[in-house]
């Protein structure tokens, strides 16, 4: 376990599990932006998803918003061990106070064709890691889609 401090306290963070969620969301981005020829440049960030952190999340994405980028990726822990991939995405439009956010269909095709990833999108109804971050994203990233997907552990 590897330790951090923030202005809440000190905290432990499983450093494992950690490091395999960043090095498949690394892998991901990479390969499917390059795929795009990115543009907007790639850009991320590490963000909570508890509502007891909402100050910072919404900070978070007010300074990281932009009109410019057109996919947004959100990836979480697959909290409830519910996957039948070890990478599955949502392929379902989300509906926000802010606006529909649509789901990204290119990286949909492709991520399809992947053996570690599948559409599952019932597994996201009730994904906190994912579903906090929506609205978020669809108020911030206004001409973007969205590209959630769990990492299982």
């Amino acid at each position: 376990m590897r330790s951090f401090i923030n202005r809440k306290g000190r905290g432990r963070i499983p450093g494992g599990a950690l490091l395999r969620l960043l090095r498949a969301a690394s892998l991901l981005i990479l390969l499917l932006a390059g795929a795009a020829g990115a543009s907007p440049p790639v850009r991320g960030g590490i963000v909570p998803h508890h509502d007891i952190a909402a100050d910072m999340i919404e900070e978070f994405y007010r300074r990281a918003g932009s009109e410019e980028a057109r996919r947004v990726w959100i990836f979480s822990p697959d909290h409830f061990r519910r996957a039948k991939t070890f990478a599955p995405f949502c392929p379902d439009d989300w509906q926000t106070p802010f606006r529909t956010m649509k789901s990204d269909g290119e990286a949909s095709r492709i991520l399809e064709k992947l053996s570690v990833s599948g559409p599952d999108g019932a597994l996201f109804q009730k994904e906190h890691g994912i579903t906090v971050h929506i609205p978020y994203i669809a108020e911030h990233f206004p001409n973007a889609t969205v590209v959630p997907m769990t990492v299982s552990s």
